[in-house]
């Protein structure tokens, strides 16, 4: 085998070992949510939908995101994989395993030896820090970006001094490949200007001819892409201004918003040197120590100036990280508070600083022993990977690894509490329910599961207490008033019942969910089965994977109904 093919194959194979158990039969999270609760049928012919409409269009979420590229990969997972989550997974695993490999071929163009480079981005595929990203396949929007990016800079250090146009033309392409999967892709310009500034110095009789060509190959990606997302989310910008109006202008003070970006950017500087323990929601996240915080950024900022021109890959590396970090601070509009999935592309960039510096410690010391401690910690790092992802492998193990870490983060115990209700643990959730109130009495969250738990239990005046106190919270939205319905119709009060179907449909925006509760009615109020059948069917017709339809047309029909996964 020829020796160029060795270090790649090693690469895609540790990769892949890493996260061999990470494509487990069932959707959590996110994908929980979008993929596996989604009522479209997706496949090939929702494509071009996609790049008309949210990333999280028909369900609850940020309404500014626009990420069609990434949606149009897991509509041609749902044409190759039906509802089976594992092939989802297995794409996921197959993307992270080429930017690895992009990596890799990047650091080899910015002047890296090959040893070198392939421990670098070995690191770099193994880290658990990018088990969030990996294990989740909504958010292969963070893989795409950094395939973009790392791409364009691959393409740039191989063309630029081939031919100028040639390379931003292709780099071009990469970045407006990369603004559709995922808006961190924005900092693509800053990043490629850092590169030529650090690391593949341009000649001074090009330099103004790549500054030229490098306006104009990122202007028109950037601004075609800000014209479709204003189209698709119909608002000037596609929301952008109205995001930094919020990061700037917010409710928040500026010193505020400070102190917090310092501090979790401090937190995620610790989380690629320490990956544990790693956590899915910080809802429980207070900002502490910001003293200490600014205290790690100025010395950080020190030492790139410091070795611009002694260690310039050291330079690199640092800025590129907070470059890169920065669309996904609250610094400018209002994403998590905290988490591992923004540190993805960010590392890329110390992948390639930690390459230069295994570079040089392989000219001053043996290549044995540096290979051996590189090795090394990459084999720690891939037992703490595999290990992580068993924490993914279903939203039970999920939530209680969560749980075990944090008892005041209500994300964590609204989401338990679901499972429970979901698995006929009603006592537990019941218990979760009122602990989660006691933290946020505004999530409506935890009356919807704590009157289903109560109903269970056979406390059904309580239920109903619940549920009408979510209406309240929720301003009469459709779901909370059809799990009232329910209820009455459960309990032998089809007047009631029907009245509070009537108001769900009438509030329901879904035409396919409408169908659906107005079959739940004829059903559960009138016994009319035939009827309700035809609107279940009519839902089914609209929307072909709406469970809601399609357990009550098993019902209508006689049939058992399935058990949610």
């Amino acid at each position: 085998m020829p020796t160029r093919w060795l270090y790649p194959l090693l690469l895609a194979a540790c990769t892949i070992i890493a996260y061999s158990d990470a494509a487990p039969p069932a959707f959590v999270y996110d994908d929980a949510a979008i993929i596996g609760q989604d009522p479209n049928p997706g496949g090939v012919s929702r494509i071009s939908h996609l790049f008309l409409e949210g990333a999280r269009a028909g369900t609850a979420g940020n309404p500014r995101l626009y990420r069609p590229l990434a949606m149009a990969t897991l509509a041609l997972d749902r044409a190759l994989y039906g509802e089976d989550p594992r092939g989802y997974h297995v794409t996921n695993i197959l993307l992270h395993t080429l930017a690895t490999l992009a990596l890799f071929g990047a650091i080899g163009a910015f002047g890296v030896d090959p040893l070198a480079a392939f421990l670098a981005a070995l690191v770099f595929g193994v880290h658990p820090i990018h088990t969030e990203v990996v294990d989740v396949a909504y958010n292969r929007s963070e893989i795409l970006a950094t395939l973009a990016v790392v791409g364009a800079l691959w393409w740039l250090a191989v063309w630029i001094g081939r031919s100028v146009r040639w390379a931003f033309a292709g780099a071009a392409l990469f970045y407006f490949a990369g603004l559709l999967s995922r808006e961190s892709a924005a900092t693509l310009p800053a990043l490629a200007l850092l590169t030529f500034a650090l690391l593949r110095p341009a000649p001074p009789e090009q330099r103004r001819s790549i500054l030229v060509a490098g306006i104009v190959a990122t202007a028109v990606p950037f601004f075609l892409y800000v014209w479709m997302r204003q189209t698709a989310l119909g608002v000037p910008g596609g929301g952008i201004g109205r995001s930094l109006a919020n990061g700037i202008l917010g409710t928040d003070s500026v010193t505020g918003r400070l102190a917090q970006v310092a501090v979790t950017v401090r937190d995620y500087w610790r989380m690629i040197v320490w990956p544990w323990p790693l956590r899915a929601s910080h809802e429980d996240y207070v900002v502490r120590n910001v003293a200490l915080a600014l205290g790690l950024h100025a010395a950080l900022a020190a030492a790139t100036l410091a070795s611009l021109r002694r260690a310039p890959a050291l330079a690199f590396g640092i800025a590129f990280f907070y470059v890169a970090l920065l669309p996904s601070t609250r610094l400018f509009g209002d994403p998590a508070v905290l988490a591992e999935r923004f540190v993805y592309l960010p590392s890329a960039g110390l992948a390639v600083a930690l390459a230069f510096a295994l570079a040089a410690l392989v000219r001053r010391y043996s290549a044995r022993s540096v290979t051996a401690v590189a090795l090394a910690l990459a084999a720690a790092l891939t037992v703490v990977t595999l290990r992580r992802n068993l924490d993914w492998r279903s939203r039970r193990a999920l939530w209680e690894a969560e749980a075990r870490w944090t008892h005041d983060d209500w994300k964590v115990l609204l989401n338990l509490g679901e499972v429970y209700v979901q698995q006929g643990r009603h006592l537990e959730a019941l218990a979760l329910c009122d602990r989660g109130l006691s933290l946020a009495p505004t999530q409506r969250g935890f009356l919807s599961n704590r009157g289903i738990a109560l109903a269970s239990l056979g406390r059904p005046d309580e239920a109903a207490a619940s549920f009408e106190r979510a209406i309240v919270l929720s301003g009469g939205e459709s779901t909370e008033h059809a799990n009232l319905a329910r209820l009455y119709a459960m309990t032998g009060r089809p007047a009631l019942a029907e009245e509070q179907y009537s108001k769900a449909v009438s509030r329901e925006e879904n035409e396919a969910i409408r169908h659906a509760l107005h079959g739940e009615m004829l059903l559960y109020c009138r016994s009319d089965r035939a009827s309700a059948a035809a609107e279940f069917q009519a839902a089914l017709a609209l929307a072909p994977r709406l469970r809601q339809a399609q357990q009550g047309l098993r019902l209508a029909q006689g049939l058992p109904a399935v058990a949610p996964r």
